[in-house]
């Protein structure tokens, strides 16, 4: 990786609760800090910089993450996502702004909850965009965008 001009790569796969992708329960989480820490321990053996970092992008429940802070705080990269919205605003927002809150989180993905090479984008989340990104500028959590590249015809 290190020759493709990166300095680290970080490895996020899903929680439990994502269990449509698989998502990772606790004891297959924990297997992979630990390969992580393995493949890191033989990078820095080999003289190469390259690091590996250790992460899950999070499910954001109705009252809580799908991992508790103890595991979340073993990891390099916390991403806390929305997978499944509430039926309404209010909702939607106090559960992303909680975990916005959350020390162990990183940063927050899928806000609008478009799905992607979907055109025209289905409804977009109902979300108070404004609170949350009032909130976001006391204490700032990256967002992570959802994007969707276009096809262009070649014909």
């Amino acid at each position: 990786m290190s020759g493709l001009g990166c300095d680290y790569w970080a490895i996020t796969d899903h929680s439990r609760a994502s269990f449509q992708a698989n998502g990772l329960d606790e004891a297959r989480l924990r297997k992979q800090i630990a390969e992580v820490a393995r493949v890191n321990q033989q990078l820095e053996a080999d003289g190469n910089p390259f690091r590996l970092l250790s992460g899950i992008e999070v499910d954001i429940l109705k009252t809580k993450l799908d991992f508790d802070d103890t595991l979340l705080a073993e990891l390099d990269v916390v991403v806390a996502s929305l997978h499944v919205a509430g039926s309404n605003e209010a909702d939607n927002t106090s559960r992303l702004i909680a975990a916005s809150e959350n020390p162990n989180v990183h940063m927050l993905g899928h806000l609008t909850g478009r799905l992607l090479l979907r055109q025209p984008a289905r409804r977009h989340r109902r979300l108070r965009r404004d609170r949350h990104l009032a909130r976001a500028q006391r204490q700032p959590v990256p967002f992570r965008p959802r994007l969707a590249p276009v096809a262009a015809r070649q014909d």
